[in-house]
């Protein structure tokens, strides 16, 4: 059971470390969460040897890190996308979890962070055996499927997906042949996912959410988020998410074909802690 409310927590904030209750001072974490959220922290009770902390409150635990605003406990928050990019795998790759991305850092294809700097998160936790890389986004996502306003669009999950091949495709490896080649992709809906699937594409897990598209544009769009584009680069079989401030850049780049527009999306400009 603790396992599973360890993990409905990190759903709700993914940036969350371990914690330790018994550290005064220390950073909040998924262990000081569940603590405070006890039926004896509640009630304002100590840890004893025979009850220890208490029985823990889910609902209470996970509102604790959605956090409030100007008062009022809200039913959503925001997590940056952390974005890499391999020169050697020609991929741009997404994580909403710092494990994640360092999963990407200590694969043999060289991720590097990409994007803008976080505000608030100034570092990942350090593994010693890898390279430390800066915390880097483009975009957040949504932490839960709940609309943070009724008059905002419905939102939609984000659904990660991957798939490894010799490129050009069937190709043997030696001269011109990219034998690392991989693409990491989102898909905003099943269809899309059922797609990718065909295509030989292993499905991940959920992203997080962004809203859906709306109509009519822009004055739906709910007030500090964009346009979502998906694009592949065909010569470098890599598709790429990005943002519509991106979008001229990125089809510079040559991110034209399979034009999707997923969706909007938290822009940069938020802060990390819990209220």
């Amino acid at each position: 059971m603790l396992a599973g409310l360890s993990g409905l927590i990190l759903s709700a904030n993914p940036l969350l470390l371990p914690g330790d209750p018994e550290v005064v001072g220390d950073a909040i974490g998924v262990r000081d969460v569940i603590v405070e959220a006890t039926n004896r922290s509640l009630a304002g009770q100590p840890w004893t040897n025979t009850l220890g902390y208490g029985v823990p409150n889910a609902a209470v635990a996970v509102s604790r890190v959605f956090g409030t605003v100007a008062g009022r406990a809200i039913p959503n928050r925001v997590t940056p996308m952390f974005q890499a990019y391999s020169a050697l795998s020609t991929d741009y790759a997404y994580s909403p979890t710092s494990t994640g991305f360092l999963a990407l850092n200590n694969s043999n294809t060289s991720y590097v962070s990409d994007g803008q700097a976080v505000p608030g998160y100034l570092a990942f936790p350090h593994d010693p055996a890898l390279p430390e890389e800066p915390p880097r986004a483009r975009f957040f996502v949504l932490t839960s499927e709940k609309k943070p306003e009724p008059s905002y669009p419905n939102l939609t999950p984000l659904y990660a997906l991957q798939r490894s091949r010799n490129w050009p495709a069937g190709c043997t490896p030696g001269d011109g042949c990219n034998d690392l080649n991989s693409d990491w992709l989102l898909a905003s809906t099943v269809a899309h996912a059922e797609s990718f699937i065909a295509q030989g594409y292993d499905y991940f897990h959920r992203q997080g959410f962004i809203y859906s598209p709306c109509s009519p544009e822009p004055s739906c769009i709910p007030p500090g988020t964009e346009r979502l584009h998906r694009k592949c680069k065909l010569s470098e079989d890599d598709c790429a998410a990005f943002l519509e401030r991106d979008r001229v850049a990125m089809e510079a780049a040559g991110y034209t074909a399979g034009s999707t527009m997923m969706g909007s999306r938290i822009r940069i400009s938020t802060r990390m802690g819990i209220n």
